[in-house]
């Protein structure tokens, strides 16, 4: 095995909590690691680094995450975490028709333009409305600030303008719609699924 780059445990210790590594971070350290994982000696490097303890390096369009076998009852809170990143795609898709902008990497947004935007949709204020099991608040703008610190948390999105609460969509929210569209109903899954 190759000697394994500069910054691998601190890129080990980001990556094992879940958390995707962007090209597109304003943050140094991100920007960095990105270039040291994308140079292709260390991504094969850290391939076999990674596998020695049972997970893998995953490449998406701009980031990178670990990943690792599940076993059945994994999956099964794995589906119940899909529905929800599913709900939050589509408000924010929603989101983005309703205001003539395409949500997506690079796209900047703010809480007070999402509650303008849910204020004159009826349709997108209902979507809000259904998030509510997710982020529990009576008032929809507090509701928008935690799907946002959420979003921030899990690195999909990060702070652009912190005078203006200003947000920008980071090439990890691709794995969200990868996410989706890998999402493969076949016929008779209901009754595997009840088995």
């Amino acid at each position: 095995m190759n000697i394994p780059p500069e910054h691998t445990d601190d890129i080990f210790d980001f990556l094992r909590k879940g958390h995707f590594i962007s090209e597109d971070s304003r943050d140094e350290t991100m920007r960095n690691w990105f270039r040291i994982i994308d140079d292709g000696n260390n991504y094969e490097t850290l391939c076999e680094y990674f596998s020695m303890l049972n997970l893998s390096l995953e490449e998406g369009k701009g980031y990178y995450y670990l990943s690792q076998k599940e076993e059945k009852s994994d999956i099964e809170r794995k589906i119940k975490q899909a529905y929800k990143w599913i709900d939050i795609l589509d408000f924010l898709k929603a989101y983005g028709r309703s205001s003539n902008l395409l949500f997506m990497q690079g796209t900047i947004f703010s809480a007070s333009q999402i509650s303008v935007q849910c204020n004159i949709n009826h349709v997108l204020k209902e979507k809000l409305d259904g998030l509510n099991r997710y982020f529990p608040s009576k008032k929809a703008i507090e509701r928008i600030e935690k799907l946002i610190k959420h979003l921030e948390k899990q690195y999909f999105v990060e702070i652009s303008n912190p005078y203006t609460q200003e947000y920008k969509v980071l090439a990890s929210f691709n794995y969200l719609e990868d996410l989706v569209i890998s999402i493969n109903i076949e016929e008779g899954t209901k009754d595997a699924i009840s088995e």
